[in-house]
């Protein structure tokens, strides 16, 4: 690991992942705080950061939604009712409206209507519930993603 432009080798994971000076993103103040289950779900989803501290990442496929069941643990967790969609994890909540926001992240990525609201169903830290999330449009979702 080189600390000006870190580089970690992920061989047993297949891949390799260079992070470079943009270590931030993964929600940390110091490159030493990252750990490498964060670093194993750099393979996973789609990776939005809506806010500084604020990470959302949404499954791609039935595959990555599998993958990333394993990280729900500490994590928000989001998915559509009465749709296919994605898993999506969250960390970093700290709002009500930003369980809106990612209701309407996971709504987008859902196979229902882009433009009707869908229940999407939410748990972590202790609270529960459902919300109508609205698709968010992609113009938005490409400013956050990583």
């Amino acid at each position: 690991v080189c600390m000006d432009h870190m580089v970690v080798d992920l061989s047993s994971l297949g891949s390799q992942v260079n992070i470079g000076d943009e270590v931030t993103l993964i929600g940390k103040e110091k490159k030493e705080e990252i750990t490498v289950e964060e670093l194993k779900l750099l393979r996973f989803g789609r990776h939005f950061w809506p806010k500084d501290n604020l990470q959302v990442i949404v499954g791609r496929d039935e595959k990555d939604n599998l993958s990333l069941e394993a990280f729900q643990s500490g994590r928000w967790v989001f998915y559509p009712l009465d749709h296919q969609g994605p898993l999506v994890l969250a960390v970093g909540i700290k709002y009500e409206s930003e369980i809106k926001l990612i209701a309407g992240i996971t709504a987008r990525y859902s196979s229902g209507n882009k433009s009707s609201p869908l229940r999407i169903k939410y748990k972590g830290n202790g609270n529960e519930g459902t919300i109508l999330g609205t698709p968010i449009p992609d113009s938005e979702l490409e400013k956050w993603r990583v």
